[in-house]
């Protein structure tokens, strides 16, 4: 279980995997832009990574709105996350919850 732990705590914690995410969002971009033959549109990548157009409700934290071919997306990071980031976060919380049993 040590192992188990060790990976959950240093690899696989939201923040660390939220960078790890951008990084090879950014690395992929211009190649998923440029496929012909993609099943997602581009909005759908991006989407899948970022919440593009959401309402900002009191209490939601929201840190950047970045620009990506020429589109607007809220980055929002403790707020209304991304569907990814939700996986993370979701994932991370039932390990650590059952390493803690």
């Amino acid at each position: 279980m040590e192992i188990v732990e060790d990976i959950t705590i240093n690899y696989l914690d939201p923040e660390k995997m939220e960078v790890t995410i951008d990084e090879y969002a950014n690395l992929i971009r211009d190649d998923v832009y440029a496929d012909p033959l993609k099943m997602y549109s581009n909005d759908d990548f991006e989407n899948a990574l970022y919440s593009k157009n959401i309402e900002i409700y009191e209490g939601e934290a929201v840190n950047e709105t970045i620009q990506v071919k020429g589109e607007d997306y809220v980055v929002s990071r403790g707020g209304s996350s991304s569907i990814l980031m939700d996986f993370v976060t979701e994932r991370y919380e039932s390990v650590m919850r059952q390493l803690r049993k």
